[in-house]
């Protein structure tokens, strides 16, 4: 069995890392947590009837590109198999409000569905805890209460220190008693140095083009043709189905797909439709991304939704806006989601020099 510290070990000397005592502070608190969970399986496994006994989870939290999910996966990856599972939050939250949509009629349903992911798993690991949503915020208390009374071992990722979860919504009053029960069943972690490894990277130039003008759409045909080897004319737009509607496309080529901003960010799209985008596309092109502010929050958030599942599903990423990338959001209100969208954009950059056909 590798434990958690052996495998960042492996995988910082395998990736070339710098030395970084928070995050080898960082994984020493998921080791212990790992351990813990591990002799616990092992009593249940000797012991039919034995019981879980609650294992302190991790709250890891610091700034965009510290490398919290990366310590986060190296921890996931070491558990036995089928005893965890590894999921964005809002993926995650998707699918609790379907199963509790699914389960409308039962008696307390809440705890109904936390029971049914305690009977599945031991351990939950949450990438990118941010509580935005009204909805969100009013079930969680009484669900990670059902959940941590399960015994469940829970991992996640953040941004934002506790405190400052759902800092300014709607009724957050009714959430503060969510905080509290991360407080007490989870050990909070502070992941921060002063570089974000995903800048750290020469490669944007590839596949983020600025201003919006006959360059810009000349280096996306560039790299259309040259991940594709299909040369894009107008002729090429078509309408294709996404989650049982239809959506316009400038052009689809095998598993590369080409579409205006304001397609995906400023018509009436959600998660569910970028969720199949990233399932269909291995690339995705992005044209005409403009400067965004408060007043386009709507577009703004879908925006960040259409990052974070790229992000997730490993699918590369090329864009096309009216300035730098630095300057996208002028905003005060998603400014901390954004820059993590910023770093989270550098990053996918890199990855397009993988230029393999598509």
């Amino acid at each position: 069995m590798i434990t958690p510290e052996q495998k960042f070990q492996q995988v910082a000397q395998h990736n070339g890392f710098a030395d970084n005592p928070a995050q080898h502070q960082a994984i020493g608190v998921l080791n212990q947590v790992f351990l813990s969970v591990v002799k616990n399986l092992k009593k249940k496994s000797c012991f039919l009837f034995a019981r879980y006994f609650a294992v302190k989870g991790v709250y890891l939290w610091g700034g965009v590109g510290r490398g919290k999910t990366c310590l986060m996966d190296v921890f996931y990856q070491c558990l036995p198999e089928g005893c965890a599972l590894r999921v964005h939050f809002y993926q995650w939250m998707q699918s609790v409000h379907q199963l509790l949509e699914n389960n409308i009629g039962r008696k307390n349903p809440v705890d109904y569905v936390a029971d049914q992911f305690a009977r599945k798993y031991r351990v939950i690991c949450l990438d990118e805890f941010l509580v935005s949503d009204i909805t969100d915020a009013m079930i969680l208390y009484r669900f990670l209460r059902r959940l941590f009374y399960r015994g469940v071992t829970l991992i996640t990722t953040s941004n934002t220190p506790p405190d400052d979860l759902y800092k300014g919504g709607l009724q957050r009053e009714r959430f503060i008693p969510a905080i509290a029960l991360i407080k007490s069943h989870m050990k909070i972690t502070r992941l921060d140095h002063d570089r974000d490894y995903r800048y750290w990277s020469d490669q944007l130039s590839w596949a983020f083009f600025h201003p919006l003008n006959a360059q810009s759409q000349k280096g996306m045909r560039h790299i259309f043709f040259m991940l594709t080897g299909h040369q894009v004319t107008q002729a090429d737009r078509e309408k294709i189905l996404i989650c049982r509607r239809d959506m316009l496309a400038q052009c689809v080529c095998a598993q590369a797909g080409w579409f205006l901003f304001t397609t995906l960010c400023e018509e009436a799209c959600g998660n569910n439709d970028y969720i199949e985008l990233a399932e269909r596309f291995r690339v995705l092109l992005v044209e005409g991304v403009p400067v965004m502010d408060d007043n386009r929050a709507g577009a703004t958030r879908r925006f960040i939704w259409l990052v974070d599942i790229c992000y997730d599903c490993k699918v590369k990423l090329i864009l096309s806006a009216e300035v730098s990338l630095g300057k996208l959001y002028n905003g005060v209100l998603l400014q901390e989601e954004f820059q993590r969208t910023i770093s989270r954009v550098y990053e996918m950059q890199s990855w397009i020099m993988n230029k393999k056909p598509v």
